[in-house]
């Protein structure tokens, strides 16, 4: 009787360690499936970051160019004003 119930425990112990053991596996790849999708995540955020970073660095480039262009180009001639015709210049 007594050795019965001792047999009961051991079984039950088996079986809910076998239970915990699945749950533990099935927490373990559900961990593991959100661990690759988060690095995924984290590999698609710093390619961003890094063609705003290029973006952004050919952009200030190119406005390195522009002044630099700006400042070597001939300085324009000032255009005289024009006096219209019905002006009379004073005696």
């Amino acid at each position: 009787m007594e050795e019965d119930r001792i047999q009961e425990c051991v079984e039950s112990v088996n079986t809910t360690s076998n239970e915990f053991n699945l749950l533990l596996d099935e927490i373990t790849a559900r961990y593991n499936k959100q661990t690759k999708e988060i690095n995924k995540w984290l590999l698609y955020t710093k390619d961003f970051q890094q063609t705003i970073a290029d973006t952004l660095e050919q952009q200030k480039l190119r406005k390195q160019e522009a002044d630099i262009k700006a400042m070597t180009r001939a300085p324009r001639t000032p255009r005289t004003p024009r006096t219209p015709n019905t002006l009379q210049m004073p005696n």
